[in-house]
């Protein structure tokens, strides 16, 4: 998966998806074989990276962006693209 591209994992209850997904975040590590990751990576739902009803999306933002290792200068920088990505508007 190259920069800027986003992948869908589908499959019936029991296929894998989860378990796939633990193996890239590093939860998990495989029985045999290996992932290789060049980048960052991180989980956003099993590992409660979710929204928090009582903050903004932009408090939201600034949380996970830290959870990710950002500083807040850095998530300010892409805070435009991170708008733009969830296309709310004026909202």
């Amino acid at each position: 998966v190259n920069a800027g591209e986003a992948v869908g994992i589908i499959g019936v209850n029991g296929a894998g998806k989860s378990t796939l997904l633990k193996m890239i975040t590093g939860t998990t590590q495989p029985t045999t074989g290996s992932v290789d990751i060049n980048g960052r990576v991180a989980a956003l739902l099993e590992l409660g990276m979710g929204f928090h009803p009582d903050f903004t999306g932009r408090q939201n933002a600034y949380m996970a962006g830290q959870l990710l290792g950002l500083s807040l200068e850095e998530v300010s920088l892409h805070m435009a693209e991170i708008e733009a990505f969830a296309d709310i508007g004026d909202y």
